[in-house]
C-alpha cells in the first residue's frame, strides 16, 4: 500500500461525511423555512435541489470508497463510526422529512421527496463507509493469513 491510497481514501471520507453534513444542514434549514413560512420560494427551491445533490455525491463517493478502498487508514479507530454516524444522520433526516410528505404536500414550492431521497442518500452511503470499512479488514486479514502461511512453508 501506498501513501497515496491512503491519503486519497482518507480525503474521500473527509469529502463524504463534509458534503454529508452540509447537505444535511441544508435540509434543516429548508424545513425550518418551511416550518416558518409554509412556503419556499425560488431560492429555497434552488437550496432543496442543492442539497439534494450534496446527498447524491455523498453516497458515490461513500459507494466509490466500498468498492475500491485500499487503505487501512479506514480501519483507524477514530474514523470506524463515520458510516454509522452517516445513517444516524440518514434517520434522523428521514423522519420529519416522512412527516413532511402529508403535512407540507400542498405547500408551494416544496418538493416533499427531494428530503426523503436525500435521507435515503445517506443511509445507503453510510451503510456503503461501512462496507468499505470491512472489506480493508477483511483483505488485511488475508494478507496476513498468506503472510503466515509463506513463513510456515518456508520453515
Amino acid at each position: 500500500m501506498t501513501s497515496n491510497h491512503l491519503d486519497s481514501d482518507r480525503v474521500i471520507l473527509a469529502a463524504a461525511l463534509v458534503i454529508g453534513l452540509i447537505g444535511m444542514a441544508l435540509y434543516f434549514v429548508l424545513f425550518l423555512t418551511v416550518m416558518a413560512y409554509g412556503q419556499l420560494n425560488v431560492s429555497g427551491q434552488i437550496v432543496e435541489r442543492l442539497a439534494l445533490l450534496l446527498t447524491a455525491v455523498t453516497m458515490l463517493l461513500a459507494m466509490y470508497l466500498a468498492f475500491a478502498a485500499r487503505s487501512r487508514a479506514l480501519t483507524a479507530p477514530a474514523l470506524s463510526g463515520a458510516g454509522w454516524f452517516m445513517i444516524a444522520a440518514g434517520f434522523m433526516l428521514a423522519f420529519p422529512a416522512l412527516g413532511g410528505l402529508n403535512a407540507f404536500a400542498g405547500a408551494p414550492g416544496v418538493q416533499a421527496f427531494s428530503s426523503v431521497a436525500g435521507a435515503m442518500f445517506l443511509i445507503i452511503g453510510g451503510a456503503g463507509l461501512l462496507q468499505a470499512e470491512r472489506n480493508v479488514r477483511e483483505r488485511a486479514q488475508l494478507n496476513e493469513r498468506a503472510q503466515t502461511n509463506e513463513r510456515s512453508q518456508t520453515y
